[in-house]
């Protein structure tokens, strides 16, 4: 299971960072799962070999201030294993940018400097992500046959893309073989699983904003004891999330932990990103926004996906009115691999943009949704919900 706190905040008055993932690697085969750091919080996309064929991915959107942001985007092995990993650095002024990373097998071996990552095998600056940019060296080819193809299988050729060199397939391999770059056309590793969708990272979004997501830092310790919380698929994952009562009682006391908490800081006032929060009024728990919370934390966990769109495209306005919520919809943060109340509202307290959602004056109501599952990506889901009425 991944070690790490994953927080997202959404309000709808912030540019939006989408990021795609460009890679010589064959998706669903080599690697499985991309995960991108940004500041807190985490976004990842599953893949499956219905994938293989392309070499082009939408991985996520982050919602995200004004500035320079640093970002890691790494590859997993379906055997978990981190594949590779990039850091690069991504310029957002007043309006949405769209950024392609690039990750290329022949940045394998290769060790950068602090303020350098690998593109194409070279050492180059952190902003320099696709090859083409400005701030990017001389670019290593005009064209295909610039690049050195020694060592590669018959199936497999050489490419110049953006003044990086990468490999793609020459000719194609038979339905149930992919291209191996080093041993030719080889047997798919399960023939059976012709298109695994995608986790639902790209799910799409409507102005609520998405994802905006990572940290692969340890977990702190729980600051409560959650106890045995895990939802065990087949025996109680089919919980109906609209019925309020039917909620464990386990995850309602951490829910109430988390609300508690947030009020705590609410009365106090706090610090978000060093600025200071003053006092605001407390906020109540209505039951329509517990549903919308707990099932968008639902939705997450058993569809195994992490971000503000749902696994229907949904917005977080959308659900709170589907769960007849009549007030105005003003923010939502959402979070994994926190069991605990305490531990995920001190994570969201620690980023400034979910320190402003819970800070702020307008909202008056909250919904927190808990939805923990054995075997998920993540473990634990964490969804808030702030409207005003």
């Amino acid at each position: 299971m991944l070690c790490c706190l994953c927080v997202s905040a959404c309000a709808s008055d912030a540019p939006r960072l989408v990021v795609d993932l460009r890679t010589d690697y064959v998706a669903g085969v080599e690697f499985d799962t991309v995960r991108v750091q940004l500041g807190d919080a985490l976004a990842s996309r599953t893949f499956g070999l219905g994938d293989r064929d392309r070499s082009a991915h939408r991985i996520t959107e982050f919602q995200v201030g004004s500035g320079d942001h640093a970002l890691e985007v790494a590859l997993f092995a379906p055997n978990g294993e981190r594949l590779l990993n990039r850091h690069v650095t991504a310029s957002v002024r007043s309006s949405d940018v769209s950024i392609t990373v690039v990750v290329s097998r022949a940045c394998e071996d290769v060790a950068c400097g602090a303020a350098e990552s690998c593109l194409g095998g070279r050492c180059v600056p952190r902003t320099c992500l696709r090859g083409d940019e400005p701030e990017c060296p001389m670019p290593q080819c005009e064209g295909d046959s610039d690049c050195d193809g020694a060592g590669l299988s018959m199936c497999a050729r050489p490419l110049c893309e953006a003044g990086v060199c990468l490999v793609g397939g020459a000719t194609p391999c038979a339905t149930d073989e992919y291209c191996d770059v080093a041993a030719g056309c080889v047997p798919l590793p399960d023939s059976g699983d012709a298109g695994a969708a995608d986790a639902g990272a790209d799910a799409g979004v409507a102005d609520a904003g998405v994802a905006d997501a990572a940290s692969d830092a340890q977990p702190d310790a729980p600051v409560e004891d959650a106890g045995p919380l895990g939802c065990t698929p087949g025996v109680d994952c089919s919980i109906d999330c609209t019925d309020v009562d039917a909620w464990p009682a386990a995850w309602v006391d951490q829910e109430n932990i988390a609300l508690n908490d947030m009020n705590v800081h609410r009365t106090d006032g706090a610090a978000c990103g060093g600025a200071p929060a003053d006092p605001v009024p407390v906020l109540t728990l209505p039951d329509t926004l517990r549903v919308a919370a707990r099932c968008h934390s639902q939705d997450m966990a058993e569809n195994e996906f992490f971000g503000h769109a749902g696994s229907d495209g949904s917005t977080f306005p959308e659900r709170m009115e589907a769960a007849g919520y009549l007030g105005a919809a003003v923010a939502e943060n959402v979070g994994a691999a926190r069991t605990g109340g305490s531990a995920m509202i001190a994570g969201w307290m620690e980023s400034e943009p979910h320190c402003l959602n819970i800070m702020r004056e307008m909202p008056r109501q909250v919904g927190i949704g808990f939805y923990p599952r054995d075997g998920s990506v993540f473990g634990s889901y964490w969804t808030a919900v702030f409207g005003a009425r």
